[in-house]
């Protein structure tokens, strides 16, 4: 679906420990967030954990995502690949 810059994402147990960079901001499992914010930490700190929280919402877990966007990316003839920056 197509996502608002104010629709509401929740942070995820899986990224709320991945805070190891001193400058991004802090995440706590179950925190809600707007897209919008964290697209800006994305952008403006280098966030994974806002990365990773987006592609667990919009596909249920990073894998799905990274597979998504590499079926898009293939679709479009664009050269690029994506790949899962968190082990299973």
């Amino acid at each position: 679906h197509r996502l608002k810059l104010k629709e509401e994402i929740p942070i995820q147990s899986k990224v709320s420990f991945l805070g190891v960079n001193p400058k991004s901001p802090k995440f706590e499992k179950g925190e809600i967030f707007t897209l919008q914010g964290l697209i800006e930490a994305m952008l403006i700190s280098s966030s994974n954990i806002s990365s990773v929280s987006v592609a667990e919402y919009l596909e249920k877990d990073e894998k799905n995502f990274v597979n998504k966007m590499n079926e898009k990316e293939t679709k479009n003839k664009a050269n690029q690949q994506f790949i899962q920056i968190w082990p299973e």
